[in-house]
């Protein structure tokens, strides 16, 4: 394929369906990989071929003026960003960061990280795609090539032309030893070799795939990490990944649980919640019993954005000046306008890429200019937030 044709592609729903379907029928799993994750890293590889053609079309992904903002003291061009897991390594920051506002990349760790087991040429692989839900499943586990793999492309990207997207680093502290000094000392280490590459810092403890990364989303860990933050990187923006809800209406308790972390949060004085991150299923209530690496795992796509839909209303009615940034079943500038009228400021992409391509940034600028009706994104959400 050559980039301008896979470019074109990428902007056109009906030919992206297309291309995907190719896509599928050309790669097969490997012995390590499963097939949704052997054609991420293909796309990936395409997107690098692209990013010419990206550049000499970076103003089709500039939207209006009237879309800059301000999250906390974050100027941003472009309220559409780029979710982590997109880019676990940096390896596509130079293309993307023209057409997005924001860019997070990983979640790093601070060693190389091979990921949860899988045998996907036994039917047993930690990543499922489901084109007709528009769904993903996987329990992968944080896959990644470590920090100093990370720094070195960070340091790349900063000397090569680029475009005006921000980086965010999402990290986890989580270490083979698994204890909370590690986990620190880890995130110690992490924000001192990158504070001078990135824009902001998003902590992430809240995948359904980590066990004890989850354990450690407590109110102690909270102001711990808060702390390392703003020793050793102040006046970067920190936000935090918050954990979905598992079911839809939540039960009082799942509810109340929530939102009193959410408080812990804005208390502490951290700038802002990605909500959310996958949600926790049992593979059993998505149809994958015997076909999956795991009986526990995150799912993400168009099943996931009534959740993030209820979670965002929810904890800005309750948190109101606790800035949102809404992740979770994106696909299209419609659904970015519901979140936004509920409180979201900030919206993440990964899902609705993989599925409806990159023309889907362009959609959801021109809804939102559409909605706008002449006001400017800072405007209204200011005007919204006066009505708590």
């Amino acid at each position: 394929m050559f980039p301008t044709s896979i470019f074109k592609a990428s902007l056109n729903k009906s030919l992206f369906k297309i291309m995907r379907q190719y896509l599928y029928l050309r790669y097969r799993p490997t012995e390590f990989l499963s097939q949704g994750e052997v054609i991420h890293d293909v796309s990936k590889k395409y997107i690098n071929d692209m990013e010419n053609e990206i550049k000499k079309n970076a103003n089709y992904f500039n939207p209006s003026s009237k879309l800059n903002t301000i999250f906390d003291n974050f100027e941003i061009n472009n309220p559409v960003g780029l979710a982590a897991g997109f880019d676990k390594d940096c390896e596509i920051v130079t293309p993307m960061s023209y057409m997005f506002g924001f860019l997070t990349v990983g979640t790093v760790l601070l060693n190389p990280n091979e990921g949860n087991h899988q045998d996907p040429l036994h039917n047993k692989p930690r990543l499922v795609v489901d084109s007709k839900k528009q769904s993903i499943v996987n329990s992968q586990g944080y896959p990644q090539k470590g920090l100093d793999y990370t720094v070195e492309k960070l340091k790349q990207y900063s000397k090569n032309p680029h475009g005006n997207a921000k980086i965010v680093l999402s990290f986890s502290g989580i270490t083979e030893e698994k204890t909370q000094d590690q986990t620190l000392d880890s995130l110690k280490q992490i924000i001192l070799l990158t504070r001078d590459y990135v824009d902001a810092y998003e902590e992430n403890r809240s995948s359904p795939n980590t066990p004890f990364n989850r354990d450690l989303f407590n109110k102690d860990m909270h102001v711990k990490i808060h702390d390392v933050l703003q020793t050793h990187a102040p006046g970067k923006l920190f936000i935090s990944k918050f954990p979905s809800y598992v079911n839809l209406p939540p039960s009082d308790d799942e509810n109340q649980l929530l939102l009193k972390s959410a408080k812990i949060f804005y208390d502490i004085g951290i700038d802002g919640l990605v909500i959310n991150n996958s949600r926790m299923v049992d593979v059993s209530s998505v149809g994958l019993v015997g076909k999956f690496a795991n009986n526990v795992a995150g799912e993400s796509g168009n099943p996931l954005f009534p959740y993030t839909l209820k979670q965002v209303s929810d904890i800005h009615s309750e948190i109101p000046n606790l800035k949102i940034i809404a992740c979770g079943g994106i696909s299209d500038g419609t659904k970015v306008w519901e979140l936004l009228t509920k409180g979201a400021s900030l919206f993440e992409l990964y899902s609705g890429l993989s599925f409806y391509g990159f023309g889907v940034i362009h959609e959801i600028h021109n809804t939102l200019t559409k909605r706008l009706a002449g006001q400017t994104l800072t405007d209204y959400i200011e005007k919204r937030d006066k009505k708590f």
